[in-house]
């Protein structure tokens, strides 16, 4: 519901580049660049990962396309230099980060199903964005409700309110 294909494209076409060839690769280390990583299908918080080091390391791979202007491929260094690219990938970042954390509560070792009611309240709580569906808009929040009715089901509830550290 939130996907931004076209932000996420861009981000992933500018990280392969950069792992893929030889002397950008080595260029972008050589300033002090963290690895870039790409998003996999079967990892759901690998899309907001790709996003944070694009982010976190956009400074460098800047300076690098600057300094290398005639050894690097145009279309990477125009979308290098696009600063309304990174605009879109931190505001795709922001709408996406509060799902990781959430993905990674209800993923972890120690996370019980009376726990799932709090982390999708949680969740609730930090989605203040919008989005568009058939043209009629709907707010990212209207659509999580939609999908904690679907997720939630009565043993988690009930498990919630029976489970004494959640007694308020």
């Amino acid at each position: 519901d939130l996907d931004n294909g076209t932000v996420k494209e861009e981000v992933i076409k500018i990280a392969k580049y950069f792992r893929n060839h030889h002397l950008p690769n080595a260029w972008y280390k050589e300033e002090g660049g963290k690895q870039l990583s790409l998003p996999i299908d079967v990892r759901w918080n690998s899309v907001t990962d790709c996003l944070q080091a694009y982010v976190d390391n956009w400074t460098i791979l800047v300076k690098v396309v600057e300094s290398h202007r005639d050894k690097i491929d145009t279309k990477i260094s125009d979308m290098v230099l696009d600063i309304s690219l990174k605009r879109r990938a931190e505001d795709y970042l922001e709408k996406m980060k509060p799902i990781s954390v959430a993905l990674d509560k209800l993923q972890a070792d120690k996370c019980c199903i009376s726990d799932a009611v709090g982390i999708w309240k949680d969740l609730e709580e930090n989605i203040p964005i919008t989005a568009q569906e058939e043209n009629i808009p709907i707010t990212a929040q209207d659509k999580l409700k939609k999908r904690c009715e679907t997720a939630l089901i009565p043993a988690h509830l009930l498990a919630h309110i029976l489970d004494p550290r959640h007694v308020n």
